[in-house]
Protein backbone atom coordinates (compact mmCIF):
# COMPACT_ATOMS: atom_id res chain seq x y z
CA UNK A 1 0.00 0.00 0.00
CA UNK A 2 2.83 2.36 -0.76
CA UNK A 3 0.84 4.04 -3.53
CA UNK A 4 -1.68 5.78 -1.24
CA UNK A 5 -1.75 9.55 -1.55
CA UNK A 6 -3.09 11.52 1.44
CA UNK A 7 -5.88 14.01 0.84
CA UNK A 8 -4.86 17.64 0.88
CA UNK A 9 -4.76 18.89 4.45
CA UNK A 10 -5.15 15.45 5.97
CA UNK A 11 -2.41 13.59 7.76
CA UNK A 12 -1.75 10.08 6.51
CA UNK A 13 -3.33 7.34 8.56
CA UNK A 14 -2.48 3.70 8.99
CA UNK A 15 -4.72 1.24 7.13
CA UNK A 16 -5.19 -2.19 8.62
CA UNK A 17 -6.42 -4.99 6.34
CA UNK A 18 -7.95 -7.94 8.15
CA UNK A 19 -9.54 -11.18 6.98
CA UNK A 20 -11.98 -12.35 9.63
CA UNK A 21 -12.58 -16.06 10.09
CA UNK A 22 -14.40 -15.86 13.47
CA UNK A 23 -16.54 -13.28 15.25
CA UNK A 24 -13.92 -13.08 18.00
CA UNK A 25 -11.52 -11.58 15.46
CA UNK A 26 -13.99 -8.72 14.94
CA UNK A 27 -13.53 -7.80 18.59
CA UNK A 28 -9.77 -7.68 18.04
CA UNK A 29 -10.24 -5.64 14.85
CA UNK A 30 -12.28 -3.08 16.78
CA UNK A 31 -9.15 -2.35 18.82
CA UNK A 32 -7.61 -0.96 15.61
CA UNK A 33 -10.47 1.50 15.38
CA UNK A 34 -9.74 2.65 18.92
CA UNK A 35 -6.15 3.36 17.83
CA UNK A 36 -7.44 5.58 15.02
CA UNK A 37 -6.51 3.18 12.24
CA UNK A 38 -8.54 2.85 9.06
CA UNK A 39 -9.91 -0.69 8.98
CA UNK A 40 -10.57 -2.65 5.80
CA UNK A 41 -12.31 -5.95 6.58
CA UNK A 42 -12.71 -9.02 4.38
CA UNK A 43 -15.71 -11.10 5.53
CA UNK A 44 -15.52 -13.71 2.74
CA UNK A 45 -14.28 -16.47 5.10
CA UNK A 46 -17.29 -16.20 7.41
CA UNK A 47 -20.71 -17.82 7.14
CA UNK A 48 -23.39 -15.28 6.24
CA UNK A 49 -24.82 -15.01 9.80
CA UNK A 50 -21.37 -14.49 11.33
CA UNK A 51 -20.45 -11.98 8.63
CA UNK A 52 -23.60 -9.98 9.39
CA UNK A 53 -22.92 -10.11 13.14
CA UNK A 54 -19.30 -9.01 12.64
CA UNK A 55 -20.36 -6.24 10.27
CA UNK A 56 -22.94 -4.97 12.77
CA UNK A 57 -20.41 -5.10 15.60
CA UNK A 58 -17.79 -3.15 13.68
CA UNK A 59 -20.37 -0.63 12.46
CA UNK A 60 -21.44 -0.01 16.06
CA UNK A 61 -17.82 0.28 17.15
CA UNK A 62 -17.07 2.82 14.42
CA UNK A 63 -20.21 4.80 15.25
CA UNK A 64 -19.37 4.92 18.96
CA UNK A 65 -15.93 6.34 18.08
CA UNK A 66 -17.50 8.99 15.82
CA UNK A 67 -16.17 7.18 12.78
CA UNK A 68 -17.74 6.20 9.48
CA UNK A 69 -18.78 2.81 8.21
CA UNK A 70 -19.27 1.80 4.58
CA UNK A 71 -20.80 -1.56 3.79
CA UNK A 72 -19.91 -3.24 0.54
CA UNK A 73 -20.66 -6.95 0.97
CA UNK A 74 -23.61 -9.21 0.25
CA UNK A 75 -24.45 -12.73 1.34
Amino acid sequence: MNNLIPLHGKSPCEIRLTHLSTFTEAEVAAQSLKKGQLLLVNLANLPCASAQRSSDYLAGSAHSLSGQYTEGWHC
